[in-house]
């Protein structure tokens, strides 16, 4: 099961809205940009293109200049993590790095404090295990 809202922006200004795991955002007219509360890159979408939350938050979207878009919101069935068809790239990261934690086996990270050890820093502690990556991290940067 599944809810769809029809959105139409007319007018300069962000909009914000709050969104489960999951939900997804349809471009019907013109150019979307969107950001996810918490998460270091934005997203530009065009009509036709869709874009799934990885992760629960606040949404925050503006046209450029107009667009039409729609909001699908999932049943918790589809939002749940177990649940394959809402198993989004970022998510099948997260879950891998929780097992990587616990396996001990080596992982290398970069340690360097550019924007791909940012975004590496950011998924360790969307896996709960910020100041932790396993005893056998090693940092070669």
């Amino acid at each position: 099961m599944h809810q769809i809202e029809n959105h139409e922006l007319r007018t300069p200004g962000v909009f914000a809205f709050q969104l489960q795991a999951c939900s997804e955002i349809r471009v019907v007219t013109g150019r979307l940009w969107l950001t996810l509360e918490g998460f270091p890159e934005d997203v530009w979408l065009q009509a036709g293109e869709a874009w799934t939350l990885p992760a629960n938050g606040r949404l925050w979207l503006s046209a450029e200049p107009v667009g039409d878009f729609r909001i699908v919101r999932f049943t918790a069935a589809r939002q749940s993590r177990h649940d394959s068809s809402c198993r989004t790239p970022f998510l099948v990261i997260v879950e891998a790095l929780k097992k990587l934690a616990v396996s001990g086996t080596a992982f290398f990270s970069r340690g360097d404090k550019s924007g791909p050890h940012a975004a590496e820093l950011r998924l360790w502690e969307l896996a709960g295990l910020p100041d932790s990556k396993g005893s056998d991290c090693k940092e070669c940067g």
